[in-house]
């Protein structure tokens, strides 16, 4: 009988020979190094008990066949408890989490982009999107005069609502597979994805891109982390630049939404994109709850926390304006009937 891995484990090879074995919808890697990690690479394939054994004994030459059979019978023990193994058994089922409704993961269909997108030079990838991201921002800028003109002073559309049903679910599974396509950038799995409700009532999307912690490299977790933001911004310009045209008022709404989604995906006060960004540049202590900052961490974090809060201080004064502005104008009609 072929001995394999479940179709839904996933290797990661972090750092030099070290490779990291991951389940869907779980949390919980197996690490492996040296002759494991290669064990490991046949198993995904397909293999054999013997041809195991002769991989084994091929990298201990030293080794009699009794001490490569215990090392094998060792190994594959961690393999079945950590539910890996597909011996032709009944598997057990994973725990559900309570609030999370399980969608198709995304994985394939990232790493199928991230193929499209390697041989782009590194250098060259980061400067268009650093230019589009400075045009979007520029244009949604730009168009916040006509979209406080449409708050103030715009009326609600049918059409409006057919673009937010349509417009938001995309939205969404844009920003999502953004985090997806920057992790298969970097080799690393997507364990998952599905919908969790934030309080019990607001639905909230997301993909398990837990298995980038693992990863050495902070900028790496950064990436990930900001790549979900930067597809907003580039959303947002999008909006922004036909709010300019003859769908102006149709799209309103959704470049409302779109903005406020942006500012609360950047918040540090809450688990958000951006808060994970900042943590991957803290260090946990051995209880893994607590973490710990540097000194230019601490205040680069202040900083940045005090701009948001400038940010949104804005946000809320024009929000209280536009609604006063509203109460003024139905007043008024309502004062010339």
């Amino acid at each position: 009988t072929p001995l394999r891995l479940y179709a839904d484990v996933k290797r990661a090879s972090p750092q030099g020979d070290v490779a990291l074995l991951l389940r869907e919808n779980s949390n919980a890697p197996l690490k492996l190094s040296g002759v494991s990690a290669r064990l490991a690479q046949l198993l995904l394939a397909g293999t054999s008990l013997a041809a195991l054994q002769d991989e084994l004994a091929k990298h201990h030459p030293q080794a009699t066949a009794e001490q490569c059979q215990q090392a094998l019978r060792t190994f594959l023990q961690r393999l079945r408890q950590a539910n890996m193994i597909d011996e032709g058994t009944e598997r057990p089922a994973v725990a559900k989490v309570a609030g999370r409704i399980p969608l198709p993961n995304p994985d394939a269909a990232a790493r199928r982009l991230a193929s499209l997108l390697q041989p782009v030079p590194r250098w060259l990838g980061c400067s268009l999107l650093l230019a589009a991201a400075a045009v979007a921002l520029w244009q949604a800028v730009a168009s916040l005069p006509t979209l406080n003109l449409w708050l103030m002073q715009g009326e609600w559309l049918g059409s409006q609502l057919f673009v937010m049903v349509v417009g938001i679910p995309l939205w969404l599974l844009l920003h999502e597979m953004g985090h997806a396509v920057a992790c298969r950038l970097y080799g690393c799995p997507v364990l998952g994805a599905g919908l969790q409700f934030r309080g019990w009532w607001l639905p909230s999307a997301f993909v398990n891109t837990s298995a980038i912690a693992l990863y050495p490299q902070r900028g790496i977790q950064v990436a990930v982390a900001l790549a979900g933001p930067l597809v907003d911004l580039l959303c947002l310009g999008t909006l922004a630049a036909l709010s300019e045209t003859a769908v102006a008022a149709t799209v309103h709404p959704l470049q409302l939404l779109v903005l406020i989604g942006l500012l609360f995906n950047l918040t540090p006060f809450r688990l958000s994109d951006m808060n994970r960004a900042f943590q991957a540049f803290a260090q946990r202590d051995a209880s893994g709850k607590n973490l710990s900052w540097s000194a230019a961490g601490r205040r680069l974090f202040i900083s940045y926390c005090l701009l948001y809060g400038m940010v949104m201080a804005g946000l809320m004064a024009w929000i209280s304006m536009v609604v006063w502005q509203r109460i003024a104008n139905w007043l008024a009609a309502g004062a010339g009937l």
